[in-house]
């Protein structure tokens, strides 16, 4: 594995807020991968949204809009 293959960490928040930013990732041809845990469905988990390190810096570049923006009900 490469530097520019390891994760980071570009989103920790509620269920839908990092399956929008999943999705809204993955449409811009960013790959993701959340935390094993997300699919347990454990009440008060935050999941977690990692992009390779190659792409985190677009990757911030989208979570800060979807954060300034407010989209959080836009699911």
């Amino acid at each position: 594995m490469s530097e520019d293959d390891l994760p980071v960490l570009v989103y920790v928040g509620a269920y839908a807020e990092v399956m929008f930013l999943q999705t809204l990732l993955e449409s811009a041809g960013i790959a993701t991968s959340t935390t094993d845990e997300m699919r347990g469905g454990r009440i008060g988990f935050e999941p977690r949204l990692f992009v390779r390190r190659a792409d985190a810096e677009h990757a911030m570049e989208l979570v800060d809009d979807f954060k300034k923006n407010g989209h959080r009900t836009a699911y």
